[in-house]
């Protein structure tokens, strides 16, 4: 049995010794990446399940897959404040012409009750020069210079909303300090004459 001891011991030396031998021999004839020709390896030469999908970084594209379901329908949105609209028409302003000094003139069409202006516009003459048009109060007011030797007119028109009285709203209006602006705006303009 001594011997036995010492063969094992012997030919477990002379694996080892054997192993290391081959090592870097071995090592010495492995190919980097750098020695392999760019589309010379094809999927013959690669293990299999050796690669993930990061190895392709989405280099491969696929067929579109099939269109998803639709979705649920959403909630409808909160009913329209505004149900329709009606014209008010204010009142024609006769312009005289120019140089008379009642060349400069003004027209306010006011919306009804239960209605809000939600624009405007005029009528006027030819030669008339519109020198501001704009939503005031609950209504539309436009300042006209008559720029010709005749006389003319200006007509303001509002566009007023119409609502279900539960959602249409109506800010609180002063009409002394709308009448006032107003007025201001008027004097503006005629002191650029």
């Amino acid at each position: 049995m001594p011997g036995w001891k010492m063969s094992a011991v012997a030919i477990a030396s002379a694996i080892s010794v054997g192993v290391v031998a081959v090592g870097p021999a071995d090592a010495a004839r492995m190919i980097s990446g750098t020695q392999i020709r760019n589309s010379s390896v094809t999927g013959a030469d690669i293990k299999n399940k050796s690669l993930t999908a990061s190895d392709f970084n989405g280099s491969l594209v696929g067929r579109q897959g099939a269109p998803g379901t639709p979705g649920a329908a959403g909630t409808p949105g909160p009913a329209g404040t505004i149900a329709g609209t009606i014209e008010a028409i204010g009142p024609v302003v006769p312009t005289g012409a120019t140089g008379t000094g009642a060349n400069v003139q003004s027209s306010k069409a006011e919306c009804p009750p239960g209605t809000v202006v939600t624009g405007g516009g005029y009528h006027g003459g030819v030669r008339t020069f519109i020198a501001d048009a704009t939503m005031s109060g609950n209504g539309y007011f436009v300042i006209a210079v008559n720029n010709g030797p005749l006389n003319e007119s200006i007509q303001a028109t509002a566009v007023c909303g119409i609502g279900a009285a539960a959602t249409l709203t109506r800010m609180a209006i002063n009409q002394r300090d709308v009448q006032a602006a107003e007025q201001k705006r008027l004097a503006g303009v005629r002191a650029q004459l």
